[in-house]
Order: structure tokens, then sequence, then C-alpha cells
């Protein structure tokens, strides 16, 4: 999972630098159109596509045990 977030994290801020870039130069309408290819053009296929073509799935099972089976005592104790 590592390598998808670390790509959709570098584009994403690649992304909003262009479009905050053109926003500024008065190019508002080429950023809308950024925005609406990144997100809807690009974002949504790939997000179905590593959902139900490739079976990426969460490691979200894995995190809980991670967290809930480590060593460090989780006892709540009152203070009354």
């Amino acid at each position: 999972m590592m390598p998808v977030l670390v790509t959709s994290n570098f584009l994403d801020g690649i992304q909003c630098v262009l479009s905050s870039n053109a926003s500024g130069c008065g190019w508002q309408k080429i950023g809308s159109f950024v925005n609406l290819g990144a997100y809807y053009l690009i974002g949504i296929p790939s997000s179905l596509l590593f959902a139900f073509v490739l079976h990426v799935r969460g490691k979200a099972k894995k995190a809980y045990e991670r967290v809930y089976d480590s060593t460090i005592p989780i006892e709540i104790t009152s203070c009354s």
C-alpha cells in the first residue's frame, strides 16, 4: 500500500501547487479543469480499478491488532 500512497500524495502535492499557481496568475478556469481532471477523471477510475479489479484491500484489521495487542498496558484506573 505504501507505494500507492506515496505516489498519490506526491501527485496530489504537484496538482495543488500547479492549480494554485494557475489561480494566482488569473487562470481560474484552467485550475478548475485541472481539479476536475485530477479528481474525477483520474482519481475515481483509479480507485475503482484498485478496489474492484486489482483487489487491493486495506489493512485495517492488522493495524487494529498491532495497536491493541501491544505490550503497553491500556487499563483505565479511576482517580477518585
